[in-house]
């Protein structure tokens, strides 16, 4: 069985990184994929997903357990051997339109962090997925901080300047980088957050 690899967090442009192929289910050449999307269309029958650099279209689909078991055209058994381990990945302009105030993670991925006054807080590097609320780890050069996503703390996301305006509550102050990181939560793009009030 193939080790697992560890997913690109930086898919090509126009491209956004939406699961990872866990294994493989049973010897008719499925998939079982972990979803990082909130967007169950995404494994449609008849969708596209891009994996190991080519891009299949997906012949029958179910979810399963945490995941999702996926047959795509043409790959048999062995081909699909080959796959596991490698990062799923969905065109960026089909995902579906969102309401106001919430976002891709891909399109906040990147963004230019300030406080309220205009002073740099760093980069967002990561949307993490806590149970409550996602949090967001905003990276400077020697330190990180790690914004909830919540109306009160995030009150504006500005997609054409690239930069998000946060408020940090009192008492959330940066961690030093430097040393193994204790998070347990998966880094996530393919999902969607609200990021700011309506």
């Amino acid at each position: 069985m193939a080790a697992r690899k560890r997913p690109a967090l930086d898919p090509p442009p126009g491209f956004v990184h939406v699961g990872v192929v866990a294994g493989l289910h049973g010897p008719s050449g499925a998939l079982r994929i972990l979803s990082d999307s909130d967007n169950p269309d995404r494994y449609a029958q008849g969708g596209e997903l891009s994996i190991g650099g080519q891009t299949y279209r997906i012949a029958a689909a179910a979810p399963f357990k945490a995941a999702y078991l996926i047959r795509l055209d043409g790959v048999d058994d062995a081909d699909a051997a080959a796959l596991a381990g490698e990062p799923v990945l969905a065109a960026a302009d089909t995902a579906p339109p969102l309401p106001e105030g919430v976002y891709y993670h891909y399109q906040l991925i990147g963004l230019a962090v300030t406080d309220a006054d205009g002073a740099p807080l760093g980069v967002l590097t990561e949307v993490l997925r806590t149970g409550a609320n996602d949090v967001y780890v905003v990276a400077s050069e020697n330190a990180e901080l790690l914004v909830p996503a919540i109306a009160d703390v995030v009150r504006g996301v500005d997609l054409e300047r690239g930069v998000m305006t946060v408020v940090p509550p009192d008492g959330l102050e940066p961690r030093p980088l430097g040393g193994p990181s204790k998070r347990k939560t998966r880094p996530r793009q393919g999902g969607a957050t609200r990021a700011a009030k309506r």
